[in-house]
């Protein structure tokens, strides 16, 4: 992450938000913007999208492939995913 040095003085809540959402300054500047609940939840929501968005990413992938022409069992060998899950999300798109 980019170090960009901030003045805690001059940070809103709203900013520290955005700022903390475009990744452009360290949480640890943030803290006093945001209670304690409001951060946690920031970054459980943070959390939340990423693993949502690998999942994404993974399905993206095995439907792909399977497009592409490859068995759902060489797609499990591939992506090292179990035979069970390929076909499920080849069968449920």
């Amino acid at each position: 992450m980019n170090h960009i040095s901030c003045d805690k003085a001059e940070i809103v809540k709203e900013d520290a938000f955005k700022m903390f959402l475009e990744g452009k300054c360290p949480d640890d500047y943030i803290a006093h913007g945001l209670s304690k609940g409001e951060k946690e939840g920031l970054q459980k929501g943070i959390q939340k999208g990423r693993k949502e968005g690998i999942q994404e990413g993974r399905k993206e992938s095995i439907l792909n492939l399977h497009k592409k022409g490859y068995t759902p069992k060489q797609i499990a060998d591939l992506l090292d995913f179990k035979l069970n899950i390929v076909n499920k999300i080849i069968t449920s798109s």
